[in-house]
């Protein structure tokens, strides 16, 4: 089964697939099929109870990119009206956040203050001094001494000195997880063109 997605994915050539499949080495495309459209099913499923019961609670647990993607397909063998193309299509993925506070992404709270009109005290001087200079200062420095670590071969030996420095307080302002990994979620990809008002709506 993992060999006939593989190949799969791969788009490998039918006859390929074929012999593979006298072997008994890989499933046919019927099988991929069935499989990959039983796991889609239940993930999605998963996914919804998920946002369901998040949303219950008054919270965001997922995001959604949405991305253009473009594949050029190939025409290897020739014919009438046979010519190569490029697909243009939309394609998204749902991200779990972790680590978000409640209310973090609360659409009433933005909206509330976006009729209060608060951005009409902010002036150049409050965005100034809303940068933290220090910390801006102190990474633009690490980046200098990491540049001369890199390139100076005599220095080589403090490159994993400068890169504690860089996983560790005060320039990570937010340390990752060891071993966590973020749960992503692969959705339905359409024809549509997202960077025109049509494809996007």
């Amino acid at each position: 089964m993992a060999l006939g997605v593989w190949h799969f994915a791969a788009k490998s050539h039918i006859n390929v697939k074929c012999v593979y499949s006298q072997f008994g080495n890989i499933v046919s495309d019927n099988t991929v099929w069935k499989a990959l459209d039983s796991m889609t099913v239940s993930s999605l499923n998963i996914l919804r109870d998920s946002v369901r019961a998040a949303t219950e609670r008054g919270q965001t647990e997922w995001c959604l990119i949405l991305d253009n993607v473009q594949e050029y397909c190939q025409v290897y063998e020739g014919g009438i009206t046979c010519e190569s193309i490029l697909k243009v299509g939309t394609a998204a993925t749902a991200i779990h956040l972790d680590d978000c506070k409640p209310g973090a992404f609360d659409l009433e709270a933005h909206l509330l203050h976006v009729a209060w009109m608060d951005h009409k005290q902010m002036t150049v001087e409050t965005l100034r001094a809303d940068i933290d200079w220090d910390h801006s200062q102190n990474s633009q420095m690490l980046h200098w001494v990491r540049v001369l670590v890199d390139y100076v071969p005599d220095l080589n030996f403090l490159s994993s000195e400068v890169s504690a420095h860089f996983h560790s307080s005060p320039i990570a302002k937010h340390c990752m997880c060891e071993g966590r990994k973020t749960i992503v979620q692969p959705l339905g990809t359409n024809a549509e063109r997202e960077i025109e008002t049509q494809g996007m709506a």
